[in-house]
């Protein structure tokens, strides 16, 4: 888990999310920018814009409810 700065998490708290950096995403061939913002029930995660509005969808959540 990452540790974020109180500067950081003001920013995601006042933005809604911050760039994190460049990383390459599973199933993609080049980089894209992960970003870090606030889930209601994991707190901050980390992961990149998905579909065609870049909606951010938290990692935990989506693993949960596979398992179930």
């Amino acid at each position: 888990m990452t540790k974020y700065s109180i500067l950081q998490r003001i920013r995601i708290a006042f933005w809604g999310r911050i760039p994190i950096e460049r990383r390459k995403a599973p199933d993609f061939e080049e980089y894209i920018m992960f970003y870090a913002f606030n889930c209601p029930i994991h707190g901050i995660v980390e992961n990149y814009p998905h579909g065609y509005n870049g909606r951010l969808i938290c990692p935990k959540c989506i693993e949960n409810k596979h398992e179930q």
